[in-house]
């Protein structure tokens, strides 16, 4: 799946299988179309839901930041959510 932003990096393979792996779970449909690179950096921490949690996901303290479009942040806010009931567990 190509981005839909120029010079964004592209989906990867780990990428490609965390969405995979999320499917039927959740959509993260946009978060793959706008924000290619941010599934690839979420892939490795897959396995981690203590990881997946942390407040860094959805907030970012870096100054120039327009943050995330109010769709892809539910997503991303659906996604927090399915770890912090695997942290519950």
């Amino acid at each position: 799946m190509a981005s839909s932003r120029p010079g964004r990096e592209p989906l990867d393979a780990s990428g490609e299988a965390f969405l995979a792996q999320m499917s039927g779970k959740l959509s993260l449909a946009l978060t793959a179309a706008r924000f290619p690179h941010l599934l690839n950096r979420l892939a490795p921490l897959a396995y981690q839901p203590s990881s997946m949690v942390k407040d860094q996901l959805l907030i970012d303290d870096r100054t120039h930041r327009q943050g995330f479009p109010f769709d892809v942040l539910i997503e991303l806010g659906n996604l927090r959510e399915l770890y912090s009931r695997f942290l519950a567990a």
